[in-house]
């Protein structure tokens, strides 16, 4: 499975662990993906739910799917999300058609 580069952030991090502790750095390397959905699991159900002066309309894509248009014309296109879910698992946006984050089309 491909994995997504470190973010500079994370890579400092890294770093620093690794040299504290060592035993840790693959764990944490292995969890990054789930921190990253995560994450974005909660600000993609933000975007989708709560009113934002940047969304100017919400349209369904399809049964599973909700394209956000932008105020800089731009769309943003993800998973229709339960507004009060916990568990959900956001892995995948795409900005005009570019994927964003945790991965992509099974890449």
């Amino acid at each position: 499975m491909h994995r997504q580069p470190l973010s500079d952030a994370e890579a400092v991090l890294g770093a620093e662990l690794g040299a504290v502790r060592p035993d840790l750095t693959q764990p944490y390397t292995a969890a990054l993906p789930g921190a990253r959905a995560a994450v974005l699991s909660r600000l993609w159900r933000g975007l989708v739910h709560e009113p934002m002066p940047w969304v100017v309309r919400r349209e369904a894509a399809g049964d599973d799917w909700v394209t956000l248009h932008l105020a800089d014309r731009r769309r943003l296109h993800g998973p229709l999300v339960d507004p009060y879910a916990t568990a959900a698992r956001v892995d995948e946006v795409r900005l005009d058609g570019r994927c964003h984050v945790v991965r992509c089309g099974g890449v």
